[in-house]
């Protein structure tokens, strides 16, 4: 068995009835590339951004639009952007829609959203469940703080406790997660630490290590046969 982190063994052992110390698991994390070139510094737009599938099931971008209802009146200068498309967008639309929710911004799909991270300041996952969740490495590599909600052993494992490269909030509390962001908006020293503690994390998602992790797991196979 493969698994994203070493957290996943257990998960995995119980519900196949089997020790999670089992040699047969195997830690094979996803690895973030390297970016090609140095990118320039350059200043932030007070920007929210949300990168990912527009679907119900996992996404819950649902809950990303209730946090904003909270907080966007105390920031005028602040705007949210959704990057993405899927079966909910027509419903995330409405949402906005109806509820007059100020200075949202839709953006179609793209293949590169490294401009978006990069000028922008927060990146808001409000997920129910993820596996790995590579937009939160995107986001740290390219200087973009990140927020979460605390939904799995793959966040957890990249955004670590008490606000050092980014936010975890109790999974599904829309409360908690308004107060968190209102924080990070209005505290940019607060944010600029986060930025800079997110780029140096992103160096544990090195593409060597996973191959380091992969070839290991080759070796040991081979030398079975």
């Amino acid at each position: 068995f493969g698994v994203l982190n070493d957290n996943y063994k257990g998960v995995v052992a119980q519900s196949i009835g089997v020790s999670e110390k089992d040699p047969k698991f195997f830690t094979l994390q996803n690895p973030i590339l390297p970016i090609a070139g140095e990118f320039p510094e350059q200043e932030r737009k007070k920007r929210i951004i949300f990168v990912g599938r527009l679907s119900y099931a996992d996404k819950r971008v649902d809950r990303l639009l209730k946090v904003w209802e909270r907080v966007y009146a105390a920031f005028p200068e602040w705007e949210l952007m959704i990057i993405g498309d899927g079966p909910e967008e027509k419903t995330l639309k409405q949402y906005v829609l109806k509820n007059s929710l100020s200075r949202v911004q839709f953006v179609n799909f793209t293949s590169t959203p490294e401009p978006y991270y990069r000028e922008s300041e927060i990146l808001c996952l409000t997920s129910d469940f993820e596996g790995c969740p590579m937009v939160l490495l995107e986001a740290q590599q390219h200087g973009c703080a990140t927020i979460a909600f605390d939904c799995s052993y793959g966040v957890r494992d990249i955004l670590l406790p008490n606000w050092e490269n980014g936010v975890l909030v109790p999974n599904g509390d829309i409360d908690a997660y308004g107060k968190a962001l209102s924080k990070l908006m209005q505290d940019e020293d607060l944010r600029r630490g986060i930025q800079k503690n997110g780029i140096e994390n992103v160096k544990r998602y090195s593409i060597e290590k996973s191959v380091e992790q992969y070839d290991a797991l080759i070796q040991r196979l081979c030398s079975k046969r």
